[in-house]
């Protein structure tokens, strides 16, 4: 993405991540937690019945979650002293250790906003029954937000304060939505509640433990393993009320157990955890930082 730090384009995109934000904060209030009964308007199937549905209780607190730590990364990113900010958490570690520059938080800012963009697109076609559309746009935001994790490794962001500020809802609980999101709009988009359908989406289910499996084994990734467990636990408390008499629900349950695990243990790890790499930043010489560290440019 472009830089200008003359202040035009800066305006610019505070007013767009900003608005972005607030569309989102809105429909999903209109949509979900306000009248949920829309989302089965204009269409005869009922997105209630599908493989993929999860409790929408529980949906809610994660989208709570996600919207509350989106208005932090607003805060730290466009907020007055955004800079100093950034600075002052570098600072607190060897500044040797530094893996996030303003440029990059920018950088990130924009997918960010796309992600905020796509997401209200796809829940206002959801809504209203264009599945295949709906399922279009969750791919392009699926595509964006992997771009964005390969583009600037926001998993290596250190010091362990600035990571949490800025990964986690910016990246890993974003991207765990929108996977999720393929599966429940794709069983929407193909009617998919008959027998055959359930059969094949026992299958697939187990792609929540492939996919963020891969983040924790590849990337050290526990945000990413611990956002996926938590909206697989909701999808098989929504399964257990939809069909008891079921392997879904129980598949579900064994995924996010699963993923709990290796994903504690990840975090808990010496050789992989946040806490562990704030350490060895105060420790280790700024020249082995270096080699050691990916630059987020």
């Amino acid at each position: 993405m472009a830089h200008n730090s003359s202040g035009g384009l800066s305006l610019t995109h505070r007013a767009i991540a900003l608005a972005s934000f607030a569309v989102t904060v809105y429909l999903n209030i209109k949509y979900v937690a306000g009248n949920r009964h829309r989302l089965d308007n204009h269409h005869t199937f009922h997105t209630d019945h599908t493989a993929f549905t999860a409790n929408v209780f529980f949906i809610l607190v994660y989208w709570i979650l996600l919207h509350l730590l989106q208005a932090g990364f607003l805060v730290l990113q466009y907020g007055e002293g955004s800079r100093s900010l950034v600075q002052t958490a570098v600072d607190s570690a060897n500044p040797a250790s530094a893996t996030l520059s303003t440029a990059a938080l920018t950088d990130i800012g924009w997918h960010f906003t796309l992600f905020n963009i796509l997401h209200s697109v796809w829940l206002y076609l959801f809504a209203r029954g264009h599945y295949i559309t709906s399922e279009i746009i969750i791919f392009i935001n699926f595509f964006n937000l992997l771009v964005l994790y390969v583009s600037h490794k926001p998993y290596a962001i250190r010091p362990l304060g600035l990571w949490a500020k800025v990964h986690f809802p910016a990246v890993a609980m974003p991207i765990s939505w929108v996977f999720y999101a393929i599966f429940w709009n794709g069983a929407a988009a193909f009617h998919a509640e008959g027998f055959v359908a359930r059969i094949v989406a026992n299958v697939l289910i187990w792609d929540f433990l492939l996919v963020p499996g891969l983040f924790l084994i590849l990337f050290n990734d526990w945000a990413v393993g611990f956002s996926s467990s938590y909206l697989v636990w909701a999808l098989g408390v929504g399964q257990f009320f939809t069909k008891v008499v079921a392997l879904q629900w129980i598949f579900a349950f064994v995924i996010a157990s699963l993923l709990f695990i290796g994903s504690l243990l990840v975090a808990v790890s010496p050789n992989s955890s946040p806490f562990v790499r704030d350490t060895e930043a105060q420790t280790a010489p700024a020249s082995a930082s270096d080699e050691r560290a990916p630059l987020l440019n």
